[in-house]
């Protein structure tokens, strides 16, 4: 059995179903819930275009206090969003403020999207080399690396990167 958003989103999703429903919806644990209804409003805004009320969606999210116990799964969901609202300079913000981003698989993930967006290169393939060491290889990020090494002129490394990607296809 694999957990697919383990992989592409750094969280467990049966993590995230604990979590979350071990709070309960009342008192301190209805931040979390006004955050997450936050987020999905600004992907359901961000998808179609309105990027605006999506941007005012996730700051209404980031001024909600969440408990301890669900601030970097929130964090890293936030940072998600800006991705898709299209702010990769929030999005990396919003992943370095889990407790420690160097170890979420999610923040990396995060970081390494949002540094190929950013037109980054030397930071977007340091970052791909921290995601890999922390996660293993990611099909997805092996195209962003294959990219990213042609435009450093590394023709040869980026060419193996793609044969490795159509070989995990």
């Amino acid at each position: 059995i694999c957990d697919w958003e383990m992989i592409d989103l750094g969280q467990s999703e049966a993590d995230r179903w604990a979590r979350t429903h071990a709070i309960g919806y009342e008192g301190p644990a209805g931040k979390y819930w006004q955050a997450a209804a936050s987020v999905t409003r600004a992907q359901d805004e961000s998808g179609a275009g309105r990027h605006a009320a999506a941007v005012a969606q996730l700051k209404d999210a980031e001024k909600q206090q969440v408990s301890a116990e669900l601030h970097d799964m929130n964090a890293i969901d936030i940072a998600f969003a800006w991705l898709d609202a299209g702010r990769p300079d929030l999005a990396l913000a919003a992943a370095d403020r889990a407790a420690s981003p160097e170890f979420q698989i999610g923040a990396q993930q995060v970081r390494v999207q949002a540094l190929a967006k950013l037109d980054r290169p030397d930071d977007l393939l340091a970052a791909l080399a921290k995601y890999c060491a922390l996660a293993g290889c990611h099909p997805d990020l092996l195209r962003i690396e294959a990219q990213a090494l042609e435009a450093a002129g590394r023709r040869k490394e980026a060419a193996e990167c793609w044969w490795q990607s159509l070989r995990l296809m």
